[in-house]
């Protein structure tokens, strides 16, 4: 009995591949953006804690010296907000990226799947034809040889 070759299984073969890279890709920039996301969060407690220590102070007097240092500070860690948004902004970009080129990787596996499963298919009704044919051959010769014999 023949056994069932796929023409392109190399090519699926590649474009599992390249799909399984995509999903490492994706898994990176999950982790960027997670990391983003986390230093971000971690300013924004800095700045807000600042804040808050800063009400505080102002409320039981604070020197315009301390205030000067209070703000300077303030306004560095508004900054590095900012740039960690942006960090986070491209981080996400990124991750979208990688997500959309997982899908497409996955279509198109897909395809050459589906044409495998298809080509499987007429393979395997092709062997139930031959195997009735043969089953048919049997038995004519059978009934012929047994008419042969007188029978």
């Amino acid at each position: 009995m023949r056994r069932f070759s796929f023409r392109l299984e190399p090519v699926l073969r590649y474009r599992r591949m390249i799909e399984e890279m995509r999903k490492m890709e994706l898994a990176a920039a999950r982790a960027e953006y997670d990391l983003a996301r986390a230093r971000l969060e971690e300013v924004v407690r800095r700045r807000e804690e600042l804040e808050g220590v800063l009400r505080r102070r102002e409320a039981e007097g604070l020197s315009a010296a301390e205030a000067q240092l209070y703000l300077g500070y303030l306004a560095a860690l508004r900054d590095l907000e900012a740039a960690r948004r942006e960090e986070l902004k491209r981080a996400e970009e990124k991750l979208e990226m990688a997500r959309n080129r997982l899908l497409s990787s996955r279509r198109d596996r897909r395809a050459v799947e589906i044409l495998r499963e298809r080509e499987l298919e007429r393979f395997k009704a092709e062997m139930r034809r031959e195997e009735l044919k043969l089953i048919d051959e049997v038995s004519n010769n059978k009934t012929a040889r047994l008419k042969g014999e007188g029978r």
